[in-house]
């Protein structure tokens, strides 16, 4: 697919998710909003036949209210959206509530490719995954490590040493908890496409370069980032300084495409 095409298909996700947003607020009485989706073998002359049923049923129904939809503003209106996706749907719904079902098709949008983060600092460390347009903190933990000066009276080569196991702790943590949110349990593999490895100090280097870090996850390691900031702050930075990396992620493809719709 050349850059044009591709680019043509990324607007056409950008249109069907405005679309999405507005069927996802809009809201009727009753029963009167129909949300229907037909799988790429059903027959069409089933689902036509299956409505026209239902329309001789719902003819019988005197109630106005039953055959109009409620916008937030407090209007009555007709509303009629055909999508058809890019990608199939295997799975067919026939639903009538009080609001449209888009479950389905806001699972289709979602970007395939799920990348880790983890934002390691003196402080504590993060780990986040970022897939599609969903941005998700999945643990963060604070940590108390002690400065590079000897208090107390302790000799320099004692305190040195506890400072040192204290760091060789915290790095084993973290890389425990990367093996547990970032392996898949059952298949004993990575569940993200890379990592990114980012902080304020050197953990992160310390980390990706550690003989405690699982191997399959350091094959994994795309970036390793300077960032300002640890926590979520650090997160969002290493998001950005992450572009060129993660081009192919929907929630920085979509700035630059909507940039270019527009211009």
């Amino acid at each position: 697919m050349s850059e044009s095409q591709e680019t043509d298909k990324n607007i056409e996700i950008w249109k069907i998710k405005k679309q999405i947003k507005e069927l996802e607020a809009a809201r009727g009485n009753g029963t009167s909003m129909i949300s229907l989706i037909i799988p790429p073998r059903d027959q069409i002359s089933r689902v036509s036949k299956m409505l026209g049923e239902e329309i001789g049923t719902a003819s019988n129904i005197k109630s106005r209210v039953n055959r109009t939809i409620v916008t937030d503003d407090g209007k009555e209106r007709k509303m009629t959206r055909a999508i058809e996706p890019f990608k199939p749907i295997n799975a067919s719904l026939y639903l009538c509530d009080n609001k449209f079902h888009i479950e389905a098709l806001s699972e289709l949008l979602e970007s395939d490719d799920k990348f880790g983060f983890i934002v390691m600092d003196g402080n504590g460390t993060l780990f986040g995954t970022l897939s599609g347009n969903t941005r998700e903190v999945l643990h963060k933990f604070s940590v108390d490590l002690p400065k590079k000066h000897v208090r107390g009276g302790q000799s320099a080569l004692r305190f040195a040493r506890q400072r040192m196991e204290k760091r060789h702790n915290y790095v084993r943590k973290t890389v425990e908890l990367a093996t547990q949110f970032y392996i898949n349990a059952a298949t004993s593999q990575p569940n993200v496409s890379g990592l990114i490895l980012a902080g304020s100090a050197d953990f992160k280097t310390e980390l990706s370069q550690s003989d405690m870090f699982d191997p399959r996850l350091q094959a994994k390691i795309l970036n390793v980032v300077d960032v300002s900031y640890g926590g979520e702050n650090g997160f969002n930075q290493a998001i950005e300084l992450s572009v060129d990396v993660l081009s192919n992620v929907k929630f920085i493809h979509e700035k630059k495409l909507i940039g270019k719709y527009f211009e």
